[in-house]
């Protein structure tokens, strides 16, 4: 049984959130194990107040070459009893034979091989994010059977987002929409009339408060659907407007988790 794990998910912090149920899976199979997870920033908010990690692992990408080198050294040093990769790029894969663990875990990516000493055929481009990160803690015996990504909160966290709600008018136990027409990819990117029509069936029919998220300098974005809205959507302003860039920012929300708990009473499309 390993004492001592290791997972990482390096960046995107969407795919960092879609590796929680299997993180989850690790600790009830290992449930005396210190289990360690490995990533950038800003994704480390996600594990803040996780349970089933004992410490976040901040890797410091954009530090001179001599400190990243003795992040290096630190972690083999730790001497971990395994390692599971679930980014599975070619800097996690160095980093994960770096570690020189006696299990390495990761993808049957090609040029990655010589990194994993179990290489995990991938379930396919149609597989669920959460699912496909999943099949990686099978042979840990962690077997995943809830595939919600889940937050969890501090009390800060949830005061500050349900104050964030207030300040919009939004009321305890009324239904409240985010919806989010924005992509990096264009081709992700559903149609701004079709949200639009979205929003306002929500507001006309369910009489839902129908927030438009985006991110800093995505304003055009969220324009785009609220002028061919019937119905008024909330207001793009603070506080909730601080969450387009939550991480650091001056004003009401200023983490990760309390932009999740602004979220947590929504249906998010």
């Amino acid at each position: 049984m390993p004492e001592r794990i290791l997972l990482t998910q390096l960046r995107r912090i969407g795919d960092v959130l879609m590796t929680t149920p299997a993180v989850a899976a690790v600790r009830a199979a290992h449930p005396g194990a210190h289990i360690a997870y490995l990533t950038e920033a800003p994704s480390h908010h996600i594990f803040r107040h996780n349970p089933h990690v004992d410490e976040v692992l901040l890797l410091p990408s954009r530090a001179p070459v001599p400190r990243q080198l003795a992040f290096v050294r630190d972690l083999r040093r730790r001497r971990f009893d395994v390692v599971v990769d679930f980014f599975g790029n070619p800097r996690s894969a160095l980093l994960t034979w770096a570690t020189g663990a006696p299990r390495r875990i990761g993808f049957r990516f090609r040029g990655r091989r010589y990194a994993y000493t179990e290489a995990v055929r991938p379930l396919g481009r149609l597989a669920y994010s959460a699912d496909h990160k999943a099949a990686l803690v099978e042979p840990l015996g962690a077997r995943v059977d809830d595939l919600t990504p889940r937050v969890y909160l501090g009390p800060a966290e949830r005061a500050q987002a349900e104050a964030a709600l207030a300040v919009l008018g939004v009321r305890p136990g009324e239904l409240f929409v985010v919806l989010c027409p924005v992509s990096r990819r264009s081709y992700k990117t559903w149609p701004a009339e079709r949200f639009a029509q979205l929003a306002d069936v929500l507001i006309g029919r369910y009489a839902a408060q129908v927030f438009l998220f985006h991110g800093p300098g995505e304003e055009g974005l969220t324009d785009a659907v609220r002028v061919k809205m019937v119905h008024r959507p909330l207001p793009a302003r603070p506080p909730v407007h601080t969450i387009t860039s939550p991480i650091g920012h001056d004003g009401f929300l200023t983490e990760y988790g309390q932009v999740a708990d602004t979220l947590k009473r929504t249906l998010a499309l």
